[in-house]
């Protein structure tokens, strides 16, 4: 978290697609913590990227299922059809 930490005081500091890129990445990786801070700083949690998949959808690949619940909590929402 340091080094995620020190990124957000250079200036100019990370544009909104960067920062939702990163928050999607955290939850691909199941790291909580790092989305947490993502999503408080401007992240789209409803981003669908890389493979289609939005950061709960990447979350729930990982098996980070306490990440997901997380993100549903807090308005996340899958990019996957219900069947």
């Amino acid at each position: 978290m340091e080094r995620i930490h020190a990124v957000f005081v250079v200036d100019p500091p990370p544009d909104a697609d960067e920062v939702t890129q990163c928050l999607w990445a955290a939850c691909h990786g199941g790291q909580r913590e790092a989305a947490e801070f993502f999503l408080a700083h401007g992240g789209d949690i409803n981003w669908i990227g890389y493979d289609r998949l939005t950061p709960l959808d990447a979350a729930r690949r990982r098996g980070a299922e306490q990440l997901a619940v997380w993100l549903v909590e807090h308005g996340g929402r899958s990019a996957i059809p219900s069947s």
